[in-house]
């Protein structure tokens, strides 16, 4: 995984930007009533995710979009800020969409590092979390392999997936990541995750976790992404 610089956008103006580009105005009375009671979670979200405890709040379930969240705000009504407004190309507010894309190094996914950023992950997902649907911190750029295999349902600490914003920087100044070259025709890379003895436990097996749920180990990243595959033909 890439860490990231987390996107330079106050958390309250992607929310008033969807809000206000709304055209029920009902709905967006009910979004406003509630704004200062969803600010308030913001800002739970960045506490949570420095102390690595984002597993602690409540979850939704799964399927319900009738079930009311805050407020008087149902699930699905705080999703669709994100699938109606958010990403939807014609509306304003996408220009927040692209501007956490461009957070990609060099266009890359930073939770595989080899395939193209194509799309905006949820950390923590909106179907489970809906508040955090238009969170900047809760998005970052991704590639659809590891959008979708991602997922996030941590119901403890060492489940829950490495936050590219908030992750500690012996990530990249440590080596815990090694790569075996395997004599096959074409040739192929098999890699193991072995972080050192004295780093936090709780952190080494997360590391651990978050390579076999993405299927990252092995030889698998050259299945999942051929252009990983042919940068080892090259050499």
């Amino acid at each position: 995984m890439i860490r990231l610089t987390p996107p330079d956008i106050e958390v309250s103006v992607i929310f008033d930007a969807c809000v206000s580009s709304l055209a029920d105005q009902a709905l967006a009375a009910k979004f406003f009533a509630a704004r200062s009671d969803i600010l308030a979670i913001f800002e739970a979200y960045h506490s949570h995710a420095s102390e690595s405890t984002l597993y602690t709040f409540s979850r939704c379930i799964r399927g319900e979009d009738g079930q009311l969240v805050v407020g008087e705000l149902t699930k699905g009504e705080l999703v669709a800020l994100y699938s109606s407004l958010l990403s939807k190309k014609a509306n304003s507010a996408r220009k927040f969409y692209d501007q956490i894309m461009l957070l990609a190094p060099s266009g890359k996914c930073p939770f595989c590092s080899c395939a193209p950023a194509e799309t905006l992950d949820h950390f923590m997902s909106k179907s489970i979390y809906p508040l955090f649907s238009v969170l900047s911190l809760n998005l970052a750029p991704a590639c659809y392999s590891c959008n979708k295999g991602k997922g996030f349902a941590a119901i403890g600490p060492e489940d829950q997936v490495l936050h590219p914003y908030y992750e500690p920087e012996l990530l990249e100044t440590t080596t815990w990541l090694y790569a075996e070259l395997v004599e096959t025709v074409p040739a192929s890379v098999t890699f193991s995750v072995n972080p050192p003895a004295d780093w936090p436990p709780e952190l080494a097996i997360r590391l651990s976790n978050y390579f076999v749920n993405l299927e990252l180990l092995g030889d698998s990243v050259s299945k999942r992404h051929q252009s990983f595959q042919v940068k080892l033909r090259i050499w």
